[in-house]
């Protein structure tokens, strides 16, 4: 991950916290009408004619209605990519959001329903690999699996003695017998089952594995000493070069040495960001990854305020030796040397406290929308205050730079019947000055026609756009979220 974020250790409460952000975002649930459609629409594709080395090993069963956190195929090399291909052009027929990821022999798949007024749970995860290794000497292929073929959901499936072996197998791989043999029992299979299978496979003899779906200790034992154990990944100190690079974001503002997930929303008074901005958390609460999103000035006033009063530091601070310098300075400054003082104090600051807030979403993983920026300051100024270009032009070349800013437009009429902050003329000249702000810092811009549209359908469109930008990370920060 960028910025070395990935790196960061997981430490027990990390994972708890995982586990009740998992609840939170509705993993027990039935999925959302729209990904529930795409499951029985899956039960139709022509898997014996285009897919032939698929199969569903774990975690299937209970589709198209639910899943656990994620479902396994074996899939054959020479059909991931056309089966990725697939599963992306079915998704997008079923309104869903996907993610499709490759490399080490295996692919991911993340599918998101982003509308946030549909019930249920609205994102699912696929996992499919080319193999999986059992033993040291053995691993596993789609093709060596015997597959039904007539399951009641109308997936390639394992079939029973298969599927009995595969819970064994990854009982063993993850010490969770207990949970291999709740699943037996759910299924209406026993330890029985795989006895011809871990005798073949694994050398271990029938007559360890009984009738029913209790597993007992000896057998237990005979699995974990021929089964890969499925190694605890341990806790990852942080390179010299992300530490200082940490370092560097949260001490300054123009260092730009990481790229967090931060984006930022535009627009003049009345054109409906804060609205869209609610509309879009709402959709990123429903799915298992980090986000926050606050005002671009009352967000860190309040949190300072917040800090201070909890620290009991809202009493008036005595001002110190330097500050008393300064001021005498200033008193004796020019009108136009104190207004360039005030400005870029202002400025300074102002960037040195979201900075701050910048970097601490950054290191939790947390993808961020600020509502407004230091670019809507100057369109302001701009319009209000003429004057002082150089002045705009330093710090807004120096701010910490968004993946990409979103621009929302409104006819001036509409907005006018919504806020008067600005004439006519000025609505008419915002999102100009918007826009050639942005081209001349290099960020990427989204303009987002308003006319009309609700909240809802607007944050589906930046959401969407969001996810893409946020490109190979996106696992990774799916990945951090559900730890």
């Amino acid at each position: 991950m960028t910025g070395g974020v990935g790196e960061t250790a997981v430490e027990a409460p990390k994972v708890q916290e995982g586990e009740k952000r998992l609840r939170s975002i509705n993993l027990d649930g039935h999925f959302t009408r729209r990904i529930k459609s795409f499951f029985q629409d899956m039960s139709t594709w022509p898997w014996d004619e285009r897919f032939p080395g698929v199969v569903f090993i774990r975690d299937h069963t209970d589709l198209p209605d639910r899943s656990p956190l994620d479902i396994d195929l074996l899939v054959d090399g020479t059909h991931q990519e056309s089966l990725s291909a697939y599963i992306s052009e079915r998704a997008n027929a079923c309104g869903l959001y996907s993610f499709i990821g490759q490399g080490g022999g295996g692919f991911f798949v993340l599918l998101f329903d982003l509308d946030p007024a549909s019930p249920g749970r609205a994102w699912a995860f696929l996992e499919g690999r080319d193999r999986l290794v059992v033993t040291k000497e053995r691993a596993i292929e789609a093709s060596d699996i015997a597959v039904d073929r007539a399951t009641p959901n109308g997936l390639p499936a394992p079939t029973q003695p298969w599927s009995a072996f595969l819970l064994l197998v990854q009982g063993a791989r993850t010490g969770k017998f207990d949970k291999a043999a709740r699943v037996l029992a759910s299924q209406k299979l026993s330890v029985a089952d795989a006895g011809p299978l871990c005798e073949s496979i694994l050398g271990v003899s029938k007559r360890q594995c009984p009738n029913g779906t209790i597993v007992p200790q000896e057998l237990r034992q005979e699995l974990s000493s021929r089964v890969v154990i499925q190694p605890e990944k341990p806790p990852q100190n942080l390179s010299l070069r992300t530490r200082l690079a940490r370092w560097v974001f949260r001490s300054a503002y123009f260092p730009h040495l990481s790229a967090p997930y931060f984006f930022t929303i535009h627009g003049p008074d009345g054109v409906g960001k804060s609205t869209t901005c609610t509309a879009i958390k709402s959709i990123f609460e429903r799915l298992p990854l980090q986000f926050d999103s606050f005002h671009h000035i009352t967000g860190w006033k309040h949190s300072r305020q917040a800090a201070a009063k909890s620290a009991g530091l809202i009493q008036r601070r005595p001002v110190s030796p330097l500050r008393k310098a300064l001021r005498l300075v200033y008193r004796f400054l020019p009108e136009t040397l104190r207004q360039v003082w005030v400005l870029g104090s202002g400025y300074h600051l102002y960037l040195t406290q979201i900075n701050k807030h910048i970097y601490a979403r950054f290191v939790d993983g947390k993808i961020l929308l600020v509502d407004r920026y230091i670019y809507d300051n100057i369109v302001r100024l701009q319009l209000k205050s003429p004057g002082f270009d150089w002045m705009h032009s330093i710090f807004s070349r120096l701010a910490r730079r968004p993946r990409t800013a979103y621009l929302l437009t409104d006819k001036p009429e509409n907005i006018r019947r919504r806020k008067q902050e600005l004439s006519h003329e000025e609505l008419v000249r915002y999102p100009v000055l918007m826009e050639e702000e942005l081209e001349r810092r290099s960020i990427p811009t989204e303009t987002v026609s308003v006319d009309g549209r609700p909240p809802a359908e607007l944050a589906r469109v930046i959401v969407s756009d969001m996810l893409d930008r946020c490109g190979p990370d996106l696992f990774n920060l799916f990945r951090g979220s559900i730890r």
